[in-house]
């Protein structure tokens, strides 16, 4: 099938600065210059193949510190619900006309530019609502793709009763697709699924800090980084 350079491919990276677990968390600073998010985005922005990087934050008082680096940094921004991150995530992306949003996390700083490409590419070629790596695990916990189509995102939300679970973690809303719309990406290393490369809680963090990252480019490595943490 003849790959479609057409469509509009935005990515959303979803922060709120009042994590239960570790709060402020993506305003951290782990390579001595970027928080989280930003340095999320920069990377993001790096690659050159989406149409908007933006970050998708509440309306809540609480993240009025993650608008303020966006403003400072000038960064794009989208203001939404802030329990229902699946309605935040199809009205950013909406607001864009985005016709495929990518999803990534502020507390997930390593990416994968491989992984991100072969899922752009699945985009461009292929008719699928959802594009990931997610379901079936074989890649490390944060090194994730996870693409929807807005078609498909805006449907659910307008058609759907949805439980609270899937309104908060968005993954769940896969159960919804046939197995046909869904493409899954695998590891073509080997499975490193029991490896953490996520900052979701104080021990993570400390994993992460001994790594001394100093240059955000450095969060591309993560095959190196894998092993150490």
């Amino acid at each position: 099938m003849n790959s479609n350079t057409n469509i509009n491919i935005g990515a959303i990276i979803l922060a709120r600065a009042d994590s239960k677990r570790l709060p402020g968390k993506v305003l951290l600073k782990i390579d001595g210059k970027n928080e989280i998010f930003s340095l999320l985005y920069k990377n993001l922005e790096s690659l050159n193949i989406f149409s908007k990087v933006i970050i998708a934050t509440s309306r809540d008082f609480s993240d009025d510190s993650i608008i303020e680096v966006c403003k400072l940094r000038k960064m794009e921004y989208f203001r939404g619900d802030k329990n229902n991150v699946l309605q935040r995530f199809t009205e950013s992306a909406l607001s864009n006309k985005f016709d495929y949003v990518c999803r990534f996390n502020a507390d997930s700083p390593f990416l994968s530019k491989e992984l991100i490409l072969r899922g752009i590419k699945k985009i461009r070629e292929n008719n699928f609502h959802l594009i990931t790596n997610t379901i079936k695990r074989s890649y490390p916990y944060g090194i994730t793709f996870q693409s929807f189509s807005t078609n498909f995102l805006e449907l659910i939300s307008q058609k759907v009763q949805l439980s609270d679970e899937e309104k908060e973690h968005i993954s769940p809303i896969s159960k919804y697709l046939k197995s046909h719309e869904i493409a899954h990406l695998k590891n073509r290393y080997f499975n490193m699924s029991n490896h953490r490369m996520v900052i979701d809680n104080k021990e993570d963090l400390e994993n992460i800090n001994k790594l001394n990252i100093t240059e955000s480019s450095e969060f591309f490595k993560w095959k190196f980084y894998a092993k150490f943490v």
